[in-house]
């Protein structure tokens, strides 16, 4: 758990995570900064941005930085079981 964007990339690099769930909105870097920085960094960790204020324009920018999935809203818990599930080799994670 991190409470920048900057913090989450040093947080990864010191122990990967399976899968990184980040909101667009955090100070020093926002997600999709911090999409495009675990893409290059750290390629084989999956990047679900959540946001409360997306739009299509910004669906179309996570994806081609990165992103595992559009941008999701408060529905988007499927999207991280499915991706964390893929990430890690679990057959199911509950939450």
């Amino acid at each position: 758990q991190a409470n920048s964007g900057a913090s989450a990339l040093a947080a990864i690099g010191d122990d990967p995570p399976d899968i990184v769930v980040t909101d667009l909105q955090m100070p020093e870097m926002d997600g999709l900064q911090l999409v495009t920085a675990t893409r290059i960094h750290f390629p084989r960790v999956p990047v679900v941005l959540i946001t409360a204020h997306g739009s299509e324009e910004l669906a179309v920018r996570a994806l081609e930085q990165g992103a595992a999935s559009p941008p999701g809203g408060p529905n988007a818990l499927p999207v991280v079981r499915r991706e964390a599930a893929a990430g890690s080799g679990a057959a199911d994670i509950s939450g």
